[in-house]
């Protein structure tokens, strides 16, 4: 099975008089191939990266890469390139939930420790450890299922699910899940979501909405749209910055 995740991002940060706007678009595109089926119905599946695209728009100018033009683009961004048909495993639950994941550490030594600041772009903005690690990881796989009620449902019924998500910032998100639809062998489900944070992050809060379009036969996501609203105030070192992050994740399966 391969699958796309689309995700762009406006991010607005405020610190000490100083205001900063950054945009960003990631397209990464994956295969799964399920490796071992547990008879609880955990499956370990190994992800394989086929192509990647990323492009960041900063007051300090443009970043850009596209792993079918390896040697072309941000030459900063370029290591991004030993990812493409390289993987990692990860499980997933018979209810939708990534567990799990291992190897992608091991990914992000294997491209360098980081790449330097780069058209006004921080270090950490670019080093593969503050976006390549299980949490993170496991946060875009999530994307990739829709977590399944304890049982049958109704059209119009809804199911509740909790995760954390891995961006660093101790968000947590309490998901509210509604079938709205079945026809033609595929099930429209709704997601609404409460963001709440804790820890750095504790001042940050939002919304997400979207909608999952699942192949009844099989469970298989076949696609969705996200969008969500973060905002508020986080502590770094001491100073207080205002943030303001507007997501959209799009994904396609085949």
């Amino acid at each position: 099975m391969s699958f796309t995740l689309a995700a762009s991002q406006d991010i607005r940060q405020s610190a000490g008089g100083r205001n900063l706007e950054l945009a960003q678009e990631t397209r990464t595109a994956y295969r799964f191939e399920v490796r071992e089926a547990s008879p609880a119905g955990r499956l370990t599946v190994h992800a394989l990266y086929e192509a990647i695209t990323l492009s960041i728009q900063s007051p300090a100018g443009a970043l850009s890469w596209d792993s079918r033009k390896p040697d072309e683009g941000t030459a900063a961004l370029r290591p991004m390139g030993e990812l493409v048909g390289k993987g990692f495993d990860f499980v997933v639950t018979r209810r939708g939930e990534i567990e799990d994941v291992r190897g992608v550490e091991l990914l992000a030594e294997q491209i360098g420790g980081g790449a330097g600041n780069a058209g006004g772009v921080p270090s950490a903005a670019l080093s593969p450890g503050s976006w390549l690690s299980a949490e993170s990881v496991a946060s875009d796989l999530a994307s990739f299922f829709c977590p399944y009620p304890d049982g049958p449902v109704a059209v119009g019924e809804s199911w509740q699910t909790e995760r954390r998500d891995g961006s660093g910032l101790g968000l947590r998100m309490t998901n509210r899940w509604t079938l709205a639809r079945r026809a033609g062998g595929t099930a429209t489900i709704a997601l609404a979501s409460m963001v709440s944070s804790s820890g750095a992050g504790s001042g940050l809060s939002g919304t997400q909405k979207g909608t999952f379009m699942v192949q009844l036969a099989t469970g298989r996501v076949l696609s969705a749209s996200i969008d969500q609203a973060i905002g508020g105030t986080i502590d770094v070192r001491g100073t207080p910055v205002m943030i303001d992050i507007r997501s959209r994740i799009r994904i396609s399966g085949e």
